[in-house]
């Protein structure tokens, strides 16, 4: 299913210079697991990347995903995997299963 998206936007990758990770998620044994998921994949930067939040065991944040580092499709197969998506300065996030 995730080929399936990205084979249908391909045609529209130069025009995706920027992209935001925004996430929800629970702490559970030292990985973030995810219970929301967006991601923004824009034409510019956005100045405005909220900060990080932590209250216990929830945290939600924004991450620019640097797109000269990884695409959005690596993030997607990344936040699939069990090794996660390791952010610095966040930890390692994947969807909950």
């Amino acid at each position: 299913m995730k080929s399936l998206f990205f084979d249908a936007i391909s045609n529209w990758n130069s025009a995706y210079t920027a992209s935001q990770l925004h996430f929800v998620g629970v702490n559970k044994n030292g990985k973030l697991a995810l219970i929301a998921v967006r991601i923004y994949m824009n034409n510019s930067n956005d100045p405005q990347v909220v900060p990080h939040y932590r209250a216990g065991m929830v945290e939600a944040g924004c991450w620019q995903i640097l797109l000269s580092d990884m695409s959005v499709h690596q993030v997607v197969g990344k936040l699939l995997s069990n090794d996660g998506l390791i952010i610095q300065g966040i930890g390692c996030l994947n969807i909950a299963k």
